[in-house]
């Protein structure tokens, strides 16, 4: 799961890239409490079990994205283009091995680690 956060500017100061046991609410409920601080403003895509967050004590706005667009939802801009940032970074890396037919294992090593700062 990604989550950026972002200056005063409204750009990226930081992100945490984190593996979940599923998109359920208390497996968010949990990382949220780890992971973010108190009174943090989070926005999600309007999956029901982001509504945990509010257990960590944090707002939240869920953005019900339907059928629209990533480039329609200025919310998710910075979480979308660091996505896309590290899916090309990789892409370049393992370009030589095969990278469609093993992008699953690639993303998921970088996802071992826990944690991106």
């Amino acid at each position: 799961m990604p989550a950026v956060s972002l200056d005063e500017r409204g750009r990226p100061a930081f992100l945490k890239l984190h593996r979940l046991s599923g998109f359920a609410r208390e497996a968010l409920s949990k990382w949220a409490k780890g992971n973010l601080a108190h009174g943090a403003h989070v926005t999600s895509d309007g999956l029901a079990c982001f509504a945990a967050v509010t257990e960590a004590d944090c707002m939240h706005t869920p953005v019900v994205v339907g059928q629209r667009k990533p480039r329609d939802l200025p919310q998710f801009t910075w979480v979308n283009t660091i996505l896309g940032n590290l899916k090309t970074s990789l892409h370049g890396a393992y370009h030589s091995l095969g990278w469609a037919k093993h992008a699953d294992t690639y993303l998921a090593a970088l996802l071992v680690s826990q944690e991106v700062v």
